[in-house]
């Protein structure tokens, strides 16, 4: 890898990272989505870790699914608070990510999911996760930006031949198209939208998220050791009493 190219990725990703836990957060829970069809787990999770990109523990309490857009200014900021959750709640918290790329309005979105499940194939799904993220404004918008996740591959030493041959499998658009799906039968319509044990979630928080959780594994009957309490508590909510403001994109 470049030494330039690793600079660059290290500098856009600190960049974003920080403005995102500053500005964007997750708010508790706020009303049920009941299908008959869907919960939080809508899919065989028995089978989860060859299909589904998932973070934490198989057996956690707490299972979010996540509908995301990589072009999405509002899932970029909420990523670096999706993983500061996962680092808090370590055997409690699971997260399912799933492709909802709004392809009327970012015409880039649906070849970076796809450029994501490629390098998913050589196990780094979420490295290129996290690249995407991170240099979100050097690609969105640039009809080249096939050329810069081929770059991204290089600089996260996947084999970019193989890389660029999954680019060309059908079948990873068949897997972005199949999360699209299950998303438009859950009533998504924005992103980044996300279910809590089956409970939809409104943006306003960080503290909001983490508030829900607790009350879900209060629910359930989940002791936490009183250190993991005590860390929550001293949480301060940087935005709870802010006004809402438009925090997803929405398709058109």
């Amino acid at each position: 890898m470049k030494k330039a190219t690793k600079k660059r990725l290290a500098l856009w990703g600190g960049t974003i990272a920080g403005l995102a836990l500053i500005i964007w957060g997750l708010s508790a829970a706020s009303g049920r989505y009941d299908s008959g069809t869907f919960s939080a787990e809508p899919l065989d999770l028995t089978s989860a870790a060859s299909y589904e990109h998932t973070k934490g523990p198989d057996d956690a309490a707490v299972t979010i699914v996540e509908y995301s857009d990589f072009q999405c200014p509002f899932c970029a900021q909420a990523a670096p608070i999706v993983a500061q959750l996962l680092e808090e709640y370590p055997e409690d918290v699971r997260v399912i990510y799933r492709h909802y790329p709004l392809r009327q309005i970012h015409l880039q979105a649906q070849l970076a999911a796809e450029a994501a499940e490629a390098a998913g194939k050589q196990g780094a799904f979420w490295e290129m996760h996290d690249v995407l993220f991170a240099n979100q404004s050097q690609w969105s918008g640039n009809p080249g930006a096939k050329n810069a996740f081929v770059t991204y591959a290089e600089a996260l030493g996947l084999d970019v031949a193989q890389f660029e041959d999954a680019l060309n499998d059908r079948a990873l658009t068949q897997k972005v198209n199949a999360d699209l799906a299950s998303g438009d039968t859950a009533g998504v319509t924005g992103t980044p939208t996300f279910f809590l044990n089956g409970v939809r979630l409104q943006a306003t928080s960080y503290q909001g998220m983490v508030n829900a959780v607790e009350l879900e594994l209060q629910k359930l009957g989940v002791d936490r050791t009183e250190e993991d309490v005590d860390a929550d508590m001293s949480e301060e909510d940087v935005s709870s009493e802010e006004e809402d403001a438009s925090e997803s994109d929405t398709q058109e």
